[in-house]
């Protein structure tokens, strides 16, 4: 099937017909979204005030950019994300049908959350109910933590962690994961993954909810297709078979949702009948010198730099990551410097200014050595309420706090609730810069609740050594914010400087043969880590700096070669 090269500010003169849209890294393709659904908008026979466009996106920052381009449509566009947009026209309105038949307490659902019950009397129900009583606490967690919804090989969907686990020489029933869910399910509460597997379910079982979608919209756009799941691909081509026009978006280099069940490959392998192909090949974003660097990493996609800036700069700073960011500031200074890492340890490292390296998840340490899982939930979700306060969010901070008061939902639970987060707030300097032990007495003496006294042994030792702020930069960043993020928070932004980190692994070593491998050796197609960075070194407008610990002389020479300076500190 032929490609028709585009441009962003393409219009498809046939908007009755499936589509697929394969648009590089600064391409435009927000541009040419807003401008199809324009174009749609004003030239549909099919769109009238309760038949609208769907405009799934994969970020809040995405959504409101294109709700804002959009501009006035009359209420006939629904922008979202995939979870929230099947949750609302799907799961709510018709859940309760099939309720009975997974344990479900439909009439409690309240959205859905990333909940996830590791509690000792739950672990023991659990572990009783399923004859697994010889697993451990933390083993199980992990696997619950890990759990996605997958097809097996009967075509049906079943919860199931990446790999096999296992609890020293035991392995998990199988079957002991749908019991979890089940469990969780009775207390009518859903985790994010469980929309998915709920709207797969309702549209398997109840053909008119399909129907209905398809007269709400007769358009159905999505965007970032690359990072879609194979159940949400599976619910979209049930969605085209007819009456549904949709089109797709995306950009195979840069799929890297692997964990959330992302496949490569998939947005070239989707098709509906009569889809027609589409390509844009021009980088609007970036100045001359990254696009160039762009298309020496992916020559098979070769990009033309329609900016045509070229007193910018590509350096590669040897060094400490804290002194590679203050090198980086003071060299663009008055420009805006974002930080972009592949962990989330590095980068609220980098965002509270810790200049020692953390390679550990003091969250998931607290698990391990704190037995008791009321005093650990206190404290695990006290550190992530208020770093997340003062972050901005305080609706979610505040759903954390609830998470440990309010299990009626009552007045008085809300009070607490808030009374506490006003708590961490206002003795923030208790804590911060201290120990742990710190924010556990806060949380305890102070009558917001109370917690088992610390005797001696692993958890004592652990609140009184470990750092608060070194467990706080554990906290997963919920949004798109802030000059300090995951490279997976980056996707869909564009900024005036980039500084990549490239970072020692968990053991503290920095494994140079693979970090700069994507530079020396690049494997778009089959390597994610490869995609991830690639997603990087395409978000700068104008200057990009890479942070890497330490470089051999022999590899300096092909690192130049690509237009990259070397600067040692």
């Amino acid at each position: 099937m032929s490609i028709e090269i585009i441009d962003a500010n393409h219009h498809l003169s046939d908007i009755e017909c499936h589509f697929k849209v394969f648009a590089g890294p600064g391409a435009g393709k927000t541009r040419f979204l807003v401008n199809h659904i324009r174009n749609v908008l004003n030239n549909s026979q099919r769109l009238q005030i309760c038949r609208k466009i769907a405009c799934i996106t994969f970020t809040n920052v995405a959504t409101e950019t294109i709700l804002k381009r959009a501009g006035d449509h009359g209420g006939r566009l629904e922008i979202s994300t995939i979870h929230s947009f099947l949750y609302k026209y799907i799961v709510k309105p018709y859940v309760h049908l099939i309720a009975d038949e997974y344990d479900l307490k439909a009439e409690a659902i309240d959205g859905h959350d990333d909940i996830l019950f590791s509690g000792y009397q739950f672990l023991k129900e659990w572990k009783s109910t399923t004859a697994q009583t010889y697993l451990d606490d933390g083993d199980i967690a992990s696997a619950f933590e890990r759990l996605r919804w997958k097809f097996d090989g009967n075509g049906d969907l079943a919860p199931l962690p990446p790999y096999p686990q296992k609890s020293g020489k035991y392995n998990f029933k199988p079957d002991s994961y749908w019991i979890y869910k089940r469990m969780v399910w009775k207390k009518g509460l859903l985790h994010h993954d469980d929309i998915l597997f709920f709207s797969h379910q309702i549209i398997k079982k109840l053909p008119f909810a399909l129907e209905v979608l398809r007269a709400q919209f007769p358009y159905f756009i999505v965007d970032e297709f690359q990072d879609t799941s194979p159940i949400q691909i599976e619910i979209l081509r049930l969605i085209g078979q007819k009456e549904t026009i949709v089109g797709i978006v995306g950009d195979e280099a840069q799929s890297i949702y692997k964990f959330l069940g992302a496949v490569p490959g998939q947005l070239k392998a989707f098709t509906l009948p009569g889809m027609k192909l589409f390509e844009i090949k021009d980088n609007h974003r970036s100045s001359n010198q990254i696009v160039d660097l762009l298309n020496k990493i992916r020559p098979t996609l070769y990009q033309d730099a329609k900016r045509g800036e070229s007193h910018t700069s590509i350096t590669m700073v040897i060094g400490d990551k804290a002194a590679a960011l203050q090198w980086t500031e003071a060299t663009h200074a008055g420009r805006q410097v974002v930080s972009l890492c592949r962990e989330n340890l590095t980068a609220n490292s980098l965002k509270k200014g810790i200049a020692a390296s953390i390679q550990k998840n003091l969250l998931i340490e607290l698990k391990e050595k704190d037995g008791n899982s009321t005093r650990r939930r206190a404290v695990s979700n006290a550190t992530k309420a208020v770093e997340n306060a003062r972050m901005g969010y305080f609706k979610d901070a505040l759903k954390t706090i609830e998470k440990l008061f309010n299990y009626k939902k009552s007045d008085l639970d809300k009070k607490r609730s808030l009374k506490c987060l006003k708590l961490l707030l206002d003795n923030y300097s208790q804590y911060s810069g201290k120990k742990v032990i710190d924010l556990y007495n806060l949380l305890n003496n102070e009558g917001t609740m109370l917690l088992s006294k610390l005797s001696k042994g692993a958890a004592k030792t652990f609140y009184e050594t470990t750092e608060y702020d070194f467990m706080a930069a554990a906290v997963k960043n919920l949004y798109e914010a802030g000059n300090h993020r995951t490279i997976h928070k980056s996707k869909g932004e564009e900024f005036e400087t980039v500084l990549l980190v490239l970072d020692k692994d968990e053991k503290g070593q920095f494994n140079e043969m693979a970090e700069l491998s994507f530079f020396l050796k690049p494997d778009l197609e089959n390597d994610e880590e490869h995609r991830i960075k690639y997603v990087a070194i395409s978000r700068p407008r104008n200057h990009l700096v890479i942070s890497a610990p330490s470089i051999s002389a022999h590899n300096i020479p092909a690192i130049e070669k690509l237009g990259i300076n070397i600067q040692i500190l």
